[in-house]
């Protein structure tokens, strides 16, 4: 018999991962890669934005070596909780509507 009270749900959270790439890659590995997560979102040649139960780290380690060392990561958690603002076309916005609701949408 399975104690289902003992198995922890991991919360989503959402990670912004940009690349500046000094050689070509193909991006289409990239993004296979990026199918690990529950779901993802393209909205520039370089910038993605996951919705994950894995963290920053963990998905740092997945993708690093996938780039040469001239190239460059960065990985940032969104937190609902701040204000966000830009311009991003309306699909990225309504994409993380999806999951953190209207509030995230620039006024």
């Amino acid at each position: 018999m399975t104690n289902v009270a003992t198995k922890m749900q991991v919360p989503h959270s959402m990670l912004h991962v940009t690349f500046t790439f000094h050689a070509p890659v193909n991006v289409d590995d990239l993004a296979g890669l990026f199918n690990s997560a529950t779901d993802w979102y393209r909205y520039a040649p370089n910038c993605w934005l996951l919705w994950t139960h894995a963290n920053a780290e963990t998905w740092y380690n997945h993708l690093k070596p996938h780039l040469a060392d001239p190239d460059y990561l960065l990985i940032i958690q969104l937190n609902p909780q701040v204000i966000m603002r830009g311009w991003l076309p309306k699909g990225a916005w309504e994409w993380m509507g999806k999951y953190y609701g209207p509030a995230v949408f620039p006024a």
